[in-house]
């Protein structure tokens, strides 16, 4: 009897923890991590929110909007969801409302608001080809709201010897005021720009000719210089190095209409300042004056790896700071360097973060409204075989506020940022290769993603552009009428791109 009453009281107490379990099991989930997401004014803008769900659920779009699709309507379990604008307005949109609503009827609802940010629209997109291959490096605002870029162009795939640097001035509505193609016999470029105080302007880049346009190459490649007006008028053409490889990697504007440049050399000689021998590249620093005259320079050298400073800012002190990196090599271990400068090169402070594998190509950097800097690299992600992008803000004296990393399936790169005044956060232009992940609304082979970050490093927007072929942005400016521009290159004749005829074509994005 005993033992009978025993197995009865087992039995019920196995009955009752089935049935609790049955009970928790039937408890449903359903959650979002946003309530509120905001889209830009232009066609392909997107932000994402995630659902945590144990059931199936689905999403209903309010019926009075049209300008919004979600990628996924539908679903079971946790899932991040794409929010994409369909339409493009140029007057404010009333919001819209996402239901998400579970197969359990006895849950209730979430709702998540979209709002329309339609200070980000789009002004237009330009082509302009030439040859068989144009690429725009980077740009510089004029005062009638227009601006001057600056690239390379020639004939068939780059590699060939006939290539030349590239400047077009281009009006406040993207047309051609004039354009100059300057070269020698080799491959010639121009890679930056900068305005003078003296009202003109000097398009630096690097060459490897020693005849046509190109005066005075001491060796391999030579940092080249042309100065000219606003009509494109040149003033003078000047070549700065040695005998060894000389890399431009940016330029500030001095008084007196001169000008400081970045450099990177293995040179040892010419107008490089003597060094010891090295195998690694140096940053050189120098100055140059209005009449083109070299004025010093400083080597920053490292005898266990390469000194590679690739991004120049001016600072609100009227001194410098600069991006970059200490590396042995590509693609092996690497520091990121941020480091402020004076106008003659002379280090005030440096600060390193990241020791790691992190890509030594480009760390572009500015000084935020508040004195401080933002900086931006690119490192190993949890995929180790693919590159994330990193952020890091710090205070004036360089020390780390916030960090963020974004990042997709693949590789991202910033090549440029911004500040928006007025405390409205920066706008970052990065080249992605994600379809997933991080990175909503790949749209081919190579994309441009613009996002939109706050002050606290957030993204509070996003929008890829580009078509199914390889798109790139390497340089963001704002003109004189407030807006925004993007210049690269583009391989794209369909998607938000559309109608390049050759090789690749140079591209102009401006948005407001």
């Amino acid at each position: 009897m005993k033992k009978w009453f025993t197995s009865c009281l087992l039995a019920m107490v196995v009955l009752a923890f089935v049935a609790c379990q049955k009970e928790v099991e039937m408890v449903t989930e359903l959650s979002v991590d946003k309530n509120e997401l905001t889209l830009g004014g232009f066609i392909g803008a997107v932000d994402s929110f995630a659902i945590t769900s144990n059931k199936a659920w689905y999403i209903e779009v309010d019926s009075a909007t049209d300008w919004l699709q979600v990628d996924v309507d539908s679903g079971t379990n946790n899932k991040t969801i794409v929010v994409r604008t369909t339409k493009e307005l140029t007057a404010t949109a009333a919001p819209a409302t996402l239901t998400i609503r579970s197969a359990d009827p006895g849950q209730p609802p979430v709702t998540v608001r979209v709002v329309r940010n339609v200070t980000a629209t789009k002004v237009f997109i330009r082509l302009y080809e030439r040859n068989d291959y144009v690429l725009f490096h980077n740009a510089v605002a004029t005062p009638d709201s227009g601006l001057i870029v600056v690239g390379i162009t020639g004939k068939g795939v780059l590699g060939n010897l006939a290539y030349d640097g590239l400047i077009v001035r281009l009006s406040a509505t993207g047309e051609v005021v004039w354009a100059k193609q300057l070269g020698g016999s080799q491959v010639d470029d121009f890679m930056d720009i900068v305005a003078t105080s003296d009202g003109n302007y000097v398009a630096v880049g690097e060459s490897q000719s020693k005849n046509g346009d190109v005066i005075g190459n001491h060796g391999a490649q030579d940092v080249w210089a042309v100065k000219f007006d606003e009509s494109g008028t040149i003033i003078w053409n000047k070549c700065f190095g040695g005998k060894l490889g000389d890399h431009i990697f940016g330029l500030g504007a001095l008084p007196n209409g001169s000008f400081l440049m970045l450099c990177n050399t293995k040179s040892m000689e010419g107008d490089v300042p003597v060094s010891a021998p090295s195998s690694y590249y140096k940053t050189w620093i120098t100055t140059v004056d209005a009449a083109g005259a070299l004025q010093g320079g400083t080597i920053i050298e490292d005898s266990t790896r390469n000194v590679f400073f690739r991004n120049l800012a001016a600072t609100n002190d009227s001194n410098f700071i600069v991006g970059g990196f200490r590396s042995a090599m590509y693609g092996v271990e690497s520091v990121a360097c941020l480091v402020k400068i004076t106008p003659t090169g002379n280090i005030l402070w440096e600060k390193r973060f990241d020791t790691g594998v992190l890509v030594p190509s480009t760390a572009p950097v500015v000084a935020t409204e508040d004195g401080g800097y933002l900086m931006s690299y690119s490192q190993d992600g949890p995929q180790t075989q693919y590159y994330d992008a990193r952020f890091i803000k710090t205070d004036a004296a360089g020390n780390k506020v916030w960090e963020k990393t974004y990042g997709g399936n693949d590789d991202e790169i910033t090549h440029t940022m911004i500040v928006q005044p007025g405390g409205k956060g920066y706008f970052a232009v990065l080249q992605t290769d994600s379809y997933e992940g991080g990175v909503p609304g790949f749209r081919g082979d190579n994309d441009i993603w613009l996002a939109n970050l706050d002050l606290a490093g957030n993204i509070k927007w996003s929008n890829p552009l580009g078509g199914s072929k390889f798109d790139i942005g390497y340089k963001i400016i704002r003109t004189a009428d407030n807006r925004f521009v993007i210049v690269g290159g583009s391989q794209s004749d369909d998607g938000d791109i559309g109608g390049v005829n050759g090789i690749f074509a140079g591209l102009i994005y401006k948005f407001e």
